[in-house]
């Protein structure tokens, strides 16, 4: 679907909807979903919310997505309203794009503007997100290296790495950096943090990284 001219009622009801949804639905828990999807989506194929579809090749399916997207039933809910109050208006993608501002807005008084009109995509295919998709092994310098091949800058991609902090991580996922292993090197680290990382996260976390270190205590 695409989004159609929209006249000043219909954007303001789109507004009021969609920052309901972010208010009664979102948590601070679950302010992450929108931000990282819409992060998922725009990477592959551009922002045009074909990571909502289903099906089981889809990129809902591929290996950075599957069991690890959240909060589709957020961007689900508020298409239903949509839906009910104006039907055939607003597109998917759009929802998307503005439930990511208004979680960004949320959790981090980010605040920017977002434009309407972008057209739902009907293709979507799960190995493109490997082939597209940062790799969450990379380094700072391989980071930097992978964003400007979708035109973006080196701010941009700290932003855009940030918001991984939001939210809820499994120590497995970082404990390597924690403890190397087999020659790894010892990544830069403040002594202090890395010690109250470890106190979270056991060196038992390399192989059984169950724990969850929610990172917004770290900011306290």
């Amino acid at each position: 679907m695409d989004s159609k001219g929209f006249n000043v009622s219909i954007v303001a009801l789109f507004a009021c909807l969609i920052l309901s949804f972010s208010s009664s639905i979102l948590t601070y828990r679950a302010l992450l979903p929108p931000i990282r999807v819409t992060f998922y989506d725009c990477f592959v194929r551009g922002c045009d919310a074909s990571v909502l579809l289903d099906g089981q090749n889809s990129k809902k399916e591929g290996i950075p997505n599957k069991n690890n997207l959240l909060g589709f039933e957020v961007i689900d809910a508020a298409k239903a309203a949509l839906e009910a109050a104006c039907p055939g208006t607003v597109s998917c993608a759009d929802i998307l794009a503005f439930a990511a501002r208004d979680s960004s807005y949320k959790v981090g008084r980010i605040d920017y503007d977002v434009q309407a009109g972008r057209r739902d995509g009907h293709v979507s295919i799960d190995s493109e997100t490997l082939a597209n998709l940062p790799s969450p092994f990379f380094d700072a310098k391989e980071i930097m290296n992978d964003f400007p091949r979708k035109g973006m800058l080196v701010d941009e991609m700290v932003t855009l790495s940030g918001a991984h902090s939001i939210g809820i991580a499994h120590c497995a996922v970082f404990a390597n950096c924690l403890y190397p292993q087999n020659n790894q090197q010892n990544l830069p680290i403040d002594p202090e943090y890395s010690n109250f990382l470890k106190s979270i996260c056991p060196l038992e976390a390399l192989t059984n990284g169950t724990e969850l270190l929610i990172p917004r205590t770290l900011m306290y």
